[in-house]
Parts: C-alpha cells; sequence; structure tokens
C-alpha cells in the first residue's frame, strides 16, 4: 500500500485513520475523500497517494466513518464533516504554507461539496471525480426492499456485506441526505472546482452531472468509454493527468 497509516486527533471522541505520503517540504497539498464503499486503500486513493509526490505534491486521504479503519461505525454527514475537517487542521499544520486542494470522488465528492458550502476551510481548489450530485436519489435506488424492512425491524442495515467492512445505515443516515440537496445548498464561493466523469457511469448519471456544472458554471471534463471508477483503457492515468493539469493551471 501507498503511504503511511497515521491516525489524527478527531472531534467526535475517536482518532481518524489516515495515509500519508510525502517528503515534508511540499508546496501543494492534497486531501483526498474516498467514494461511499471505498476507504484509504482504494484505487484512486492509492493511485493518488503515489503518483502526487512523485510530482512534488503531498497527499493525505483519510477513512469516512462507517468505512475502512475508522472507530466511527455510524454513518452521518456530520460525522464525515467533521472528520474531513479533521484531516484539513492536520494538513494546514503540518505543512502551513502549503496551497491545500481536495480531491474527491462519488460520496466524496457529494459531502466536499456539502463541506465547502458549509464548514470553514482553506483550501482553493477542489477537483470532482464522478461527483454524486444528486446522492439523496441515487441512495434511494440503491436500497432493495428488504433492506428497507430490515431498517423497520431493526433500526439499520448494511449495504456491501460481501465487503469485509459492510456499510452500516441507520434512518438517521437516510434523513441527513433528504436534508442536503447539494443542487439547493450549494455555494460557490471562490474556490476553483473542475469536475471530471466517464460518459459510460453506471452509477452516477451523466446527466445530472452535466446540469449542476451547468448550474454552477463549472468546468466539467467527459472522459470517453470510462465508467463510474474509471476501469477503461488508461483510465486511472487520466485521472491522474487531469488532477496534475487542474493543480498546475
Amino acid at each position: 500500500m501507498n503511504g503511511t497509516v497515521i491516525h489524527i486527533p478527531g472531534t467526535g471522541g475517536y482518532d481518524v485513520p489516515c495515509r500519508i505520503a510525502a517528503a515534508g517540504d511540499e508546496k501543494k497539498a492534497v486531501l483526498i475523500t474516498h467514494g461511499f464503499g471505498s476507504a484509504k486503500e482504494g484505487t484512486t486513493a492509492q493511485a493518488l497517494l503515489e503518483f502526487l509526490p512523485r510530482h512534488g505534491v503531498a497527499a493525505l486521504a483519510l477513512d469516512l466513518p462507517g468505512h475502512g479503519e475508522s472507530p466511527c461505525g455510524i454513518l452521518r454527514l456530520a460525522a464525515c464533516l467533521d472528520d474531513i475537517a479533521a484531516a484539513e487542521t492536520y494538513l494546514r499544520q503540518r505543512f502551513p504554507k502549503a496551497e491545500l486542494t481536495y480531491f474527491s470522488s462519488s460520496f466524496g465528492a457529494y459531502l466536499n461539496l456539502l463541506y465547502l458550502s458549509s464548514r470553514p476551510h482553506t483550501g482553493v481548489r477542489s477537483f470532482l471525480r464522478c461527483p454524486a450530485v444528486d446522492m439523496p436519489e441515487q441512495f434511494l435506488s440503491w436500497i432493495t426492499p428488504e433492506q428497507r424492512r430490515q431498517m423497520e425491524r431493526e433500526g439499520r442495515f448494511y449495504m456491501n456485506e460481501d465487503d469485509p467492512r459492510p456499510v452500516a445505515i441507520v434512518q438517521g443516515f437516510c434523513d441527513d441526505l433528504a436534508g442536503h440537496d447539494v443542487f439547493r445548498l450549494f455555494r460557490p464561493d471562490g474556490t476553483k472546482l473542475a469536475m471530471l466523469h466517464g460518459d459510460r457511469d453506471e452509477t452516477i448519471p451523466l446527466a445530472d452531472v452535466q446540469r449542476f456544472a451547468a448550474q454552477f458554471s463549472i468546468p466539467l471534463t467527459v472522459a470517453p468509454g470510462q465508467d463510474h471508477r474509471f476501469q477503461g483503457p488508461g483510465g486511472m492515468e487520466l485521472v491522474q493527468s487531469t488532477f496534475l493539469a487542474f493543480l498546475e493551471a
């Protein structure tokens, strides 16, 4: 695995597990937020932790609540935003003179849009890969009737049950999503944004992302032949090179 595991102080009564790759004197730093069901060991995070330091950029990826090695087993939006803020605080302290950029994927990109709109932040750029801009609606489409019944019986159900750590879903998380529509809540604040989306994304409809990009005048690059995870030929290399160009622009 790329990057060194560290645990940084959070505000929820637990430490936030992260992976960091840095020499220590970088002038740019990137905070990486993974997608739903992924982790700091996910494919995209690992590719960036390997790639960015070779270009003089520090990179840190965190585990969101309910994911990876996070001690927080309950997935709620406020806890996610708190842990992202803790990761930013750590980066600011370790690299006080570095320019901070956010890189986020899918659900993590949805969180980043909420974060930029509701929390103090110092990042000057944000790159959104396959952003789940309509996460409330998309999440409802992922839930099966049996999972709904399990929620009614037990107060929670688990998604990605075949994964080493299934994601526990409680009613509060569903309520969180229902109250957080980024089409309504996003507030551009001068942060420079860009989006990258595959035209064969089977998880997040390209049309939703195009609508969001048009509403907020955000540059959108559409990648032909790429799915949600950019598993097509040259997909991850395209993610890396497009993001590097964004960093250097």
